[in-house]
């Protein structure tokens, strides 16, 4: 499966807390196809959606990250 996620700019993802990225790594685990876009990224022409997305691969590893102190 194909699966986008329209998501703040990846660099200001907090992995060790944040949501959207849990379920990017499970996906990944699960083996399907991971795309991002940022809100910038999508228009509405003619009553359709359009986006841009990027291909987004991910560790499936468990995060050593923690949170800061």
């Amino acid at each position: 499966m194909k699966i986008a996620f329209v998501a703040d700019p990846l660099d200001s993802f907090k992995i060790y807390k944040d949501s959207t990225f849990a379920i990017m790594r499970e996906a990944a685990a699960r083996g399907h196809a991971l795309y991002f876009m940022e809100q910038e990224d999508l228009a509405l022409h003619r009553e359709t959606v359009h986006g841009r997305a990027q291909g987004l691969r991910i560790s499936t590893a468990p995060s050593k990250l923690s949170p800061p102190r």
